[in-house]
């Protein structure tokens, strides 16, 4: 092996290690004018594009609580949020999605679901 072999070796190995540092658009996509993106800021704003929306639905009428709707699985479902920054925690595990509900009046001791956006 002479030592323009070994250079050009070197030379694109050098360049396939800098092609993985940045994140490279699927063959199926014609990208022009856009700078190459690191994969570093990649990884940095991953968390930002894994929202869910979420739907809020009632305050615990004595409690600092709320009631919150989002996708668990294959329908929205009820959630408790107790607190601040707390995960939310499952209410309801039904087929169907849940689309309101309301305490019970007087004491709040139960929940009332209904099928449409406002349970009377």
């Amino acid at each position: 092996m002479n030592l323009f072999t070994l250079l050009s070796a070197l030379v694109l190995l050098c360049v396939d290690i800098q092609a993985q540092d940045f994140i490279r658009p699927n063959s199926h996509l014609s990208v022009t004018g856009v700078p190459p993106i690191p994969v570093e800021i990649a990884k940095a704003v991953k968390p930002y594009g894994d929202v869910q929306p979420i739907s809020f639905m009632a305050w615990h009428p004595s409690e600092r609580r709320m009631l919150v709707n989002f996708r668990a699985r294959q329908t929205a479902q009820l959630h408790w949020v107790n607190a601040p920054g707390q995960k939310p925690e499952a209410l309801t595990d039904y087929a169907e999605t849940v689309r309101g509900v309301r305490f019970e009046p007087k004491q709040a001791k139960y929940l009332v679901l209904g099928d449409r956006k406002s349970v009377v």
